[in-house]
């Protein structure tokens, strides 16, 4: 779907494989970075072979958005859904389902993903937008 998607989509989605319709091992399989990097490269050779490299803009869901106000509490956070990927709290700060921490650290965060894997579209949740709001401002330059 991705490489079909590569070709003709303005706009390409690349998420964790939701097929089983929950959170289990099969989906955090999908969700590490290097199943990113894996489906990136789908996305990036099939958009080249279409010549259209440079028009194909890539969107990522992250589902688990948590704005802290303290390290302390972005490593409770972190280590309370770091399970349900079989990572450590460490590792699921890079799992791009994942937004945890301060605004400063979301916006370096995006910042990594967009320079590791050209995301320059990120979905939230409705619950988070209001908290995820400066990060947007920031990034946009008006803060």
């Amino acid at each position: 779907m991705l490489t079909v998607a590569a070709r003709v989509a303005d706009i390409v989605a690349v998420n964790a494989t939701m097929t089983s319709g929950q959170l289990d091992a099969s989906v955090a399989a999908t969700a590490s970075p290097q199943a990113f990097d894996e489906k990136l490269g789908w996305v990036r050779d099939a958009a080249e072979a279409a010549g259209r490299a440079d028009e194909v803009e890539l969107q990522c869901h992250c589902p688990f958005v948590q704005v802290t106000a303290s390290a302390e509490e972005r490593d409770a956070v972190l280590e309370a859904i770091a399970p349900a990927f079989g990572s450590s709290a460490d590792d699921a700060r890079d799992i791009p389902l994942t937004l945890v921490g301060s605004i400063d650290e979301i916006v370096e965060t995006l910042r990594r993903r967009r320079d590791r894997w050209g995301f320059t579209y990120t979905v939230v949740p409705d619950d988070a937008m209001e908290a995820f709001a400066p990060a947007v401002a920031r990034l946009a330059g008006r803060t």
